[in-house]
């Protein structure tokens, strides 16, 4: 008896030790919230099943500061996260990219694409904040028509950012003072500006006014690049992020109360919408899964499967001969 009382003992004991939780994995099954965890190394992260979080601290950054991020927990497809900082004196270069990266994520030619439906809702409290809070899409392969297999191993050369809000005196990445355009996609008007970044053609769409709730489809900024900027629908689209580039602050701290970001994919025979010869992009509205378009990692409208042909050997890929994660009639 007094062995079973010892190491029930030791067992309650061993429950109150905290736990690390970098560098971990939480995978939600059906509904449940996965854990919350907190984390404050410069590279640390904690992957979710759709995003790996991290914390993104600058290797350049001074010791004048401190940041920490919190994910409360993934539910569904949904991410609630949020990033606390302080860092002190001025500065002309971000101290750290906090975000999200969108994992799992199936690379695709902008023909293949239906839709990069984007959920967002954040908000941002603090003193002296100087930030911006974006969204960012990396692509390449720009030339021949390319199926979605070649752009697996396509190189990045061009990028956007879409600023849905910004906080002090910063500006985006551009050859001049001013936009070289202007945009108006889904219900809100972005000044676009251009430039070059680690060798990449970089573009910044900045929202005339913040925009804390936002939903629509990402891919959008993607085939307004295609209507002005002289890029085909064989161009690649490679990854997303989400979150917030920090510069300065103090006390401050940037809330996301939700995040989603759900892939679709067409059909080979689906037609490719029409690309509009305005400044204006039409917006697409988030397709309801049937037999032949399912969200990405649907199993006919299930999430969590893994179709077969997964390339482990990349993230996001899929292995040839796989059918995309679609669903075929029988």
């Amino acid at each position: 008896m007094k062995l079973l009382g010892l190491i029930a003992a030791l067992a309650t004991l061993a429950l109150a030790v905290p736990q690390p939780v970098q560098h971990s994995s939480g995978v939600p099954t059906g509904n449940v919230l996965s854990k919350r965890a907190t984390f404050c190394g410069p590279q640390e992260y904690l992957e979710t099943f759709w995003f790996l979080v991290q914390n993104g601290i600058s290797e350049a950054a001074p010791d004048d500061g401190s940041q920490c991020v919190t994910v409360v927990g993934q539910f569904d497809s949904l991410l609630r996260w949020s990033t606390s900082f302080t860092w002190n004196g001025a500065s002309s270069t971000p101290r750290s990219y906090s975000r999200a990266d969108r994992w799992r994520f199936q690379v695709a030619s902008l023909s293949e694409f239906h839709s990069l439906t984007t959920n967002w809702k954040w908000s941002y409290t603090g003193s002296d904040v100087k930030a911006a809070v974006l969204f960012d899409i990396t692509g390449g392969g720009n030339g021949a028509p390319l199926s979605g297999s070649s752009c697996r191993t396509a190189t990045p050369d061009w990028s956007l950012q879409v600023w849905l809000g910004k906080y002090g005196d910063i500006a985006p990445t551009s050859t001049t003072s001013s936009p070289t355009n202007i945009a108006n996609i889904g219900s809100h008007a972005f000044d676009v500006y251009k430039g070059t970044k680690s060798s990449l053609t970089a573009y910044t769409f900045v929202a005339n006014t913040t925009v804390t709730d936002y939903r629509g489809d990402a891919v959008d900024f993607v085939r307004w690049l295609v209507a002005n900027e002289g890029y085909t629908n064989s161009t690649c689209v490679l990854s997303f992020s989400a979150g917030t580039e920090i510069f300065e602050g103090t006390d401050a701290t940037f809330n996301t109360a939700q995040l989603s970001a759900e892939q679709f994919i067409r059909p080979v025979a689906e037609p490719v919408p029409p690309i509009s010869t305005t400044r204006t992009t039409t917006y697409v509205p988030t397709p309801t899964p049937t037999a032949t378009c399912v969200p990405k990692w649907g199993q006919c409208g299930g999430i969590g499967f893994v179709p077969e042909g997964y390339d482990e050997s990349r993230d996001g890929t899929l292995a040839a001969g796989d059918n995309s994660g679609r669903c075929s009639k029988g």
